[in-house]
């Protein structure tokens, strides 16, 4: 059985060593175009979802995701919004099924009538 030197032995770790580096050089360049397709994505609480999509309150909005009419997704038992799924989705809908501003503020007065 031959033996291997010490240099020999040297010679084949570095080899390894530049292969290995190799790897995760490629691994580190994957993660970073990852990461960097998904830079712009924005996640947004119901409150800044309510406020981007325009008029609706949190209500309103808590009832469009019980109803499956808006797209969201939950983290643990919070509910959040992709910002670039509600430009879609926004974008697919009529100008009138958001909501208006009179109905906005028709759902308002009838949740804070005065009593008296």
């Amino acid at each position: 059985m031959k033996e291997i030197t010490i240099d020999e032995r040297l010679r084949k770790l570095e080899s390894d060593m530049a292969y290995i580096r190799g790897m995760v050089d490629n691994i580190h360049e994957t993660i970073v175009l990852a990461l960097k397709d998904h830079a712009d994505e924005r996640i947004l609480s119901i409150k800044e979802a309510s406020v981007f999509l325009g008029v609706l309150d949190e209500d309103t909005l808590y009832k469009m995701c019980r109803k499956g009419e808006v797209p969201f997704f939950k983290m643990g038992k919070l509910i959040k919004f992709k910002k670039t799924s509600l430009v879609k989705w926004k974008l697919e809908q009529p100008k009138d099924k958001i909501g208006s501003v009179d109905d906005h503020v028709q759902r308002y007065l009838l949740k804070n009538q005065l009593k008296g």
